[in-house]
């Protein structure tokens, strides 16, 4: 994107400080009016859950995400509204002109130019608070100069660990360090109890308080259906106060990102856990709209994709999927970056499908050859092109009445969604 690498020369933070510098932020506003969510897996979820529940009230929410599916404009959006194409060239503008300023070895990447863009986008459009999703990490991610004094750490999986740290501890810490030192992180209870004391403990040498949402809400099973996701809960404290979310998000695993959001915004607010004052925040998250996220285009046949790149999102998704149509109902197209954990992700994907298209995302996808023998046991075709694989997918389902389920990663979901409806994913700009 831009004509230049996705990251950076060496660390950002300095740049970034610069760029805020030059352009006179208010840096003691900024720490006030921002939220950071870091984290493994549901971190867009989790900001996107947030967001539409501080919309509450008429408040304009600013939020920060990504990555984008189809547009890079779905990276920023204030009260749901993507910034406009005009917007968006003339704050990159900006933002490239100042890389060119920089010297060479210490010039920022495409997702730092991105974060600029949002920096200068929500300074002159002046929302009432913003939320930001981490890129990766924390420590070293752009959104730690904003020094939030508020955020949320959502689940957390073996990622990056060239970058982040070889255990999902050091992990963990190196998420935590987005955050302002006296600030307060939500840790969602996606996160084992197992790292509970080591996260306590870092926070308490660092000066951040801990808030761990499983001892604020006690979560019942959720409830899925082909449209959604039912989650009741009580506070701890008062079993009495029984509550109910109704998200337009498919997974059980999307009940403790809505809690980690809830939680968030109760600590910003300052809000009691009172029935009737978290209603309203309640309601306003069915307003809630996350592309790419086990979502349904209606067919027949119908077509699910979800952008999980993990193990863990496969795993997960696939209980949430499995949970609404049977696996002989059910063709997956299965291809992932050549950068992910793509063995473990075929295993998982092979252990619950009988029936697969292996293909290959035309930006950085594994070769096929790489993960085809997990698939041994399975009725499988190869196809390299994801256009063509998305086509006999679409042939396959019509003649034999099934559902069609893109699981691999971000690239994959977006190509076969775009090719599905006709287009070339060729035509994708992806960062």
């Amino acid at each position: 994107m831009f004509g230049i690498d996705k990251f950076g020369e060496g660390i950002g933070l300095g740049r970034i400080m610069r760029f805020m510098d030059e352009h006179q932020f208010d840096r003691a506003d900024l720490a006030t009016r921002s939220i950071v969510v870091t984290g493994s897996n549901g971190k867009g979820s989790t900001a996107s859950l947030l967001s539409a529940a501080l919309g509450h009230g008429a408040r304009r929410v600013g939020l920060f995400t990504s990555p984008h599916l189809y547009s890079v404009r779905e990276r920023f959006r204030i009260g749901g509204e993507l910034i406009a194409q005009k917007d968006f060239d003339a704050y990159a503008q900006i933002a490239l002109d100042f890389r060119g300023r920089q010297p060479e070895g210490d010039r920022p990447g495409a997702f730092e130019i991105l974060f600029m863009i949002a920096l200068l986008w929500f300074r002159d459009q002046r929302p009432d608070v913003m939320v930001w999703e981490a890129g990766l990490g924390g420590r070293y991610d752009p959104v730690r100069t904003l020094r939030s004094k508020l955020s949320i750490l959502t689940g957390l999986e073996l990622e990056h660990t060239e970058l982040l740290g070889s255990t999902e501890e050091l992990i963990a810490c190196e998420k935590i360090d987005a955050l302002a030192h006296g600030g307060t992180v939500i840790v969602s209870g996606s996160v084992s109890r197992r790292y509970r004391p080591r996260i306590e403990a870092f926070c308490r040498i660092t000066d951040r308080r801990p808030v761990f949402v499983d001892d604020d809400y006690l979560a019942e099973d959720a409830v899925l259906s082909k449209d959604g996701t039912t989650i009741g809960f009580a506070s701890s404290g008062n079993p009495g106060s029984a509550l109910q979310i109704t998200l337009p998000l498919v997974g059980a695993h999307q009940a403790q990102n809505a809690l980690a959001a809830l939680r968030a915004l109760q600590e910003y607010l300052r809000l009691s856990n009172e029935r009737s004052r978290l209603q309203p925040y309640i309601e306003a998250m069915k307003a809630t709209r996350w592309p790419g996220r086990l979502e349904r285009f209606r067919g027949p046949p119908d077509l699910w994709i979800d952008v999980g790149h993990t193990p863990g999102a496969i795993e997960a998704v696939s209980a949430a999927y499995l949970s609404l149509a049977p696996p002989e109902q059910t063709l997956v197209i299965f291809g992932a970056s050549s950068a992910k954990k793509v063995e473990e992700m075929a295993h998982i994907c092979a252990s619950n499908f009988p029936r697969v298209i292996l293909t290959r995302p035309s930006k950085g996808g594994a070769e096929i050859e790489r993960f085809r023998d997990f698939f041994s046991e399975c009725d499988t075709t190869a196809i390299a092109s994801t256009r063509q694989a998305a086509d006999m997918a679409r042939s396959l389902a019509e003649r034999e009445g099934l559902n069609v389920l893109a699981l691999g990663g971000l690239f994959l979901a977006a190509e076969i969604q775009h090719a599905w409806f006709g287009g070339d994913p060729a035509d994708l700009d992806f960062l």
